[in-house]
């Protein structure tokens, strides 16, 4: 699987081949002009829809997801609908989750507009709702591995972007290359301005997808894309006000002071975002944890470091991780 080689119009334009109607899940937090240029992109060939949503981790629900099965069947949506996901990773979670299930599956279209999604979130073909429990909202419990018909890339959508999301999507990058071991890339994202982000997002994406292509249902290699996740689940559950990247910056953060590995990027890695986190304590952020969709046989499995391998089967022990805890958050915190 080859990512971003070809224009998202060109992507879009082959996709419409054999659809009956076209159905776009949008966020209202997109200036109108990016809606419409996605209308236009669709032509006038088949009916065209669009749906607008206020994107958001709280919008990864169930119940709107059931949500737009109705809408969806209102406009009289069929099997060959066409559906295009234009937003950030929430939109694009949740929309793939209902696009892979509505109808049994319909062709889907996914157009990231954040440097999170473009990166990571709408590669690989994972979609997924949050389930909602007394901890809070337990990260994507619930949901599908659906592969898009494409994945379009307009890195001129980022413009409307806050800095504060440009960093929470830089954080994905940095986990990317810290799996690929390569460490000049690392070192090109560590230091990347705005113009050599641009170059960075396609060979970042790449090396998301090189690793789903040797393992699509993530039963050996693909779990280490969950590297430093367990504790940012953890973390978005139970801190308000918190970014996805900023919640795996901390989480990468402790895996590599955990682990002893690479801590020389600790404090690049949490300078580089815009969120200053008062850690929580670790019954708190070990309650999560322990409902954490890794988990087998009730153990705290997470994605560490071992030596210089990573270790995609770790198994947490309180006392162990209670420590190592600690420590960081009175370094860090």
């Amino acid at each position: 699987m080859k990512i971003y080689q070809k224009s998202w119009t060109e992507g879009i334009a082959e996709s419409i081949n054999g659809c009956s109607s076209i159905f776009i899940l949008a966020d209202s937090n997109l200036p109108v002009s990016y809606i419409d240029e996605v209308i236009d992109a669709c032509g006038k060939s088949v009916p065209v829809f669009s749906h607008l949503l206020l994107g958001g981790e709280g919008l990864k629900t169930l119940d709107q997801a059931e949500s737009i099965y109705q809408t969806l069947n209102e406009v009289g949506a069929d099997r060959r609908t066409l559906f295009i996901c234009l937003g950030g990773g929430t939109m694009t979670d949740l929309g793939g989750y209902v696009a892979s299930t509505f109808k049994r599956g319909v062709k889907l279209v996914l157009l990231p507009t954040t440097l999170l999604a473009m990166v990571d979130a709408a590669i690989g073909g994972k979609n997924g709702v949050n389930l909602k429990t007394p901890q809070g909202l337990l990260k994507n419990q619930i949901g599908t591995f659906y592969l898009p018909d494409f994945v379009g890339l307009n890195v001129d959508w980022l413009e409307s972007l806050p800095g504060r999301e440009l960093k929470s999507g830089w954080a994905e990058m940095i986990k990317h290359a810290l799996i690929n071991g390569d460490m000049t890339f690392l070192e090109r994202v560590l230091k990347c301005d705005k113009e050599d982000l641009h170059k960075l997002i396609p060979e970042s994406a790449q090396i998301k997808a090189n690793i789903v292509n040797q393992d699509p249902l993530e039963t050996g290699i693909r779990a280490s894309l969950n590297l430093g996740h367990t504790v940012a689940h953890a973390l978005e559950s139970v801190c308000e006000d918190l970014r996805h990247g900023e919640a795996v910056a901390y989480g990468l953060a402790f895996t590599l002071y955990a682990s002893n590995h690479r801590t020389e990027c600790i404090d690049p890695i949490l300078n580089g975002i815009e969120k200053t986190l008062e850690l929580p304590e670790v019954d708190e952020i070990w309650g999560v944890m322990v409902k954490d969709k890794k988990n087998t046989s009730g153990n705290v499995t997470d994605v560490m470091y071992n030596g210089n391998d990573i270790d995609v089967n770790f198994i947490w022990n309180k006392n162990e991780f209670t420590k190592k805890w600690d420590d960081f958050r009175k370094k860090h915190s």
